[in-house]
């Protein structure tokens, strides 16, 4: 199969006869390009899987271009939906809700509800508009790889797997769309996306998040399906490891100058470029550098054709500062955090180690008193400091241990250390006098009670 590409335009007529000889044609929207086939018709929706490698127990996303075509494919009619429907879309939106007859199993991996959105893009709208039938449409990509932002992105994935592309430019958002589930009384956000929680919030006050939405962690239980894509499956992932370093980070890449064949780093205003690069000399093949941006905005535009631009240059590793906050950010963040490398906690009956790659990098070394558990040490390898392995390592022991008294020790002038366990709801409880040598200093003692 011949892969062609259509230059954006506002006739579709080849477009609409391969949707409708159920084929392939992936399009833009404002959020990533999607890999659309007739939603209603399940061999075509069908090819969608095989073109991608996607498991088809992941629910896909049913494209309309009005409030009709939506209405058409779901039940549901309550006053929030008619509310999103004539206010707030098209937009960078995803809504879960229950799904009519007609609506196949292959869109929905089984499930009695569909995703359905209205996308917020002329050229998807109008396309939409010419096929006359619902699109399903995840990312135009192969499964696990970084979204497609860009129509190139999409060639260099599915050529010769899909039947056409059209190019309508780059994205704008540059992130998939907000999952937002109103399918039961509680109205709940599955998939952090490109409408932020605070735009969400001015519509539908009482909404909550997923927890898995805000970790941004993968459901490993391979015997439930998804309610939402995104859910269950590594995605966003680019070939090299990525670490996202929570401080330090300038030292941290400098440190690792030499070990790699081939550094990447992305960046954003918080890091000091120009100390970083007057400390390459030499090394400049050794190191690629991406500018992500200033803006929250611009970050996200760029942030998955940053991380393909990574693949491209063959680096052994990447490293990315701590990006978090309110609106957009708190999406660019879940999307890192699923596409970087996460360490494996392997356990013992007096020691967590902290296992990254099949090399240890981390441990706690504990011991059970009676009632009580005295943390004796948590100790992070040099190479591995901030980059918030420790919290992880913390975290996961205290969800172990919730229902003792926990002791530590720690040295007074180690704030950092300190902050972090009163984060964790400990307190100090006494000090001892020059408890540590070289140098001299004194220990607090920190007590966390039962309750976490």
């Amino acid at each position: 199969m011949k892969t062609k590409v259509f230059k954006n335009s506002d006739k579709f007529d080849q477009m609409v006869d391969i949707i409708l000889s159920d084929g392939l044609v992936a399009f833009p929207t404002e959020t990533v390009y999607g890999l659309g086939a007739n939603g209603l018709n399940p061999k075509a929706v069908n090819k969608i899987f095989a073109a991608k490698g996607r498991p088809n127990d992941n629910p896909l996303i049913l494209h309309v271009h009005d409030k009709a075509s939506f209405l058409k494919l779901t039940p549901t009619r309550t006053s929030l939906l008619h509310k999103i429907l004539d206010e707030i879309l098209p937009a960078p939106l995803t809504l879960i809700v229950q799904k009519s007859e007609e609506v196949p199993n292959e869109v929905t991996a089984g499930l009695k509800t569909v995703a359905i959105r209205i996308p917020q893009n002329k050229t998807a709208l109008n396309f939409l508009k010419a096929c006359g039938v619902p699109i399903a449409a995840p990312s135009a990509n192969t499964s696990g790889k970084p979204s497609p932002t860009k129509a190139e992105h999409v060639l260099n994935d599915l050529d010769g797997k899909i039947d056409a592309i059209i190019d309508g430019g780059d994205c704008n958002v540059g992130v998939e769309s907000t999952i937002l589930d109103i399918s039961s009384d509680i109205p709940t956000i599955l998939r952090l996306g490109g409408m932020p929680l605070e735009s969400i919030k001015e519509f539908c006050p009482n909404v909550i998040v997923a927890n898995s939405a805000i970790k941004g962690d993968v459901n490993d239980d391979t015997s439930k399906t998804p309610k939402a894509p995104g859910m269950k499956y590594r995605h966003y992932a680019p070939q090299a490891p990525l670490y996202i370093i929570n401080r330090n980070f300038e030292n941290i890449v400098i440190e690792n100058i030499g070990k790699y064949s081939k550094i990447g780093v992305l960046y954003d205003n918080s890091v000091n470029i120009n100390f970083l690069e007057n400390h390459f000399n030499n090394h400049n093949n050794d190191v690629f550098l991406y500018n992500l941006g200033i803006t929250p905005e611009e970050i996200s535009h760029n942030l998955f054709n940053a991380l393909r631009e990574m693949d491209k240059q063959n680096v052994d590793v990447i490293f990315v500062p701590y990006i978090n906050g309110e609106g957009i950010l708190s999406t660019i963040y879940n999307r890192l955090y699923k596409a970087s490398n996460k360490p494996k906690i392997v356990k013992d009956a007096t020691e967590y180690n902290l296992e990254l790659s099949g090399e240890i990098i981390g441990n706690l070394e504990y011991r059970a008193v009676e009632d009580s558990i005295d943390i004796i040490d948590i100790n992070i390898f040099k190479n591995y400091r901030g980059m918030g392995f420790g919290k992880l390592l913390l975290n996961d022991f205290l969800s172990d241990f919730q229902a003792y008294k926990v002791f530590l020790e720690v040295r007074e002038s180690n704030i950092i250390a300190i902050n972090l366990y009163k984060k964790f709801d400990f307190k100090q409880i006494s000090t001892r006098k020059n408890y540590y040598s070289n140098p001299t200093e004194d220990a607090i003692i920190m007590k966390r009670s039962e309750k976490l």
